[in-house]
């Protein structure tokens, strides 16, 4: 299993790096359901191969968070039952890449998490878990 995950890594380097424009668009690809939204309840399935869809997917969620000039998005957030999740932490760095995230699995929690606090804001979404950072609190 091993040697398929480095065959998969080596074929990912040389197809090249997924570009996005960090640069937030009028009309972004899906709109973005937020918390309480009947949608983010439907179970996520796994992700068996990446394909072009895959990839297209993934873009087209770059874009969507760009323009809502977010740090985080997930494919239940966009109506796509899917374990894909695309995050950018330096979204004002053009050549720092985003980050993309396949079958994610939480392995474990940093005991220094903070409790959720309902936000202020209707309109923030919900992955499925969330800590607030120190400035939240």
């Amino acid at each position: 299993m091993a040697s398929s995950f480095a065959r998969l890594a080596r074929t990912a380097e040389n197809a090249g790096r997924l570009q996005v424009s960090k640069e937030p668009v009028d009309n972004p690809p899906y709109d973005i359901h937020t918390l309480g939204d009947q949608v983010l309840r439907t179970p996520a399935k796994r992700i068996g191969k990446v394909d072009d869809s895959i990839r297209s997917l993934a873009r087209d969620m770059l874009v969507s968070m760009y323009a809502a000039k977010g740090i985080g998005l997930a494919a239940p957030q966009i109506g796509q039952p899917l374990q894909l999740l695309v995050i950018d932490l330096e979204i004002e760095d053009p050549k720092s890449p985003p980050l993309i995230l396949i079958n994610p699995e939480i392995t474990a929690v940093a005991a220094a998490s903070a409790p959720m606090r309902r936000a202020a804001s209707a309109s923030l979404a919900c992955i499925s878990m969330w800590c607030a950072p120190a400035w939240w609190m």
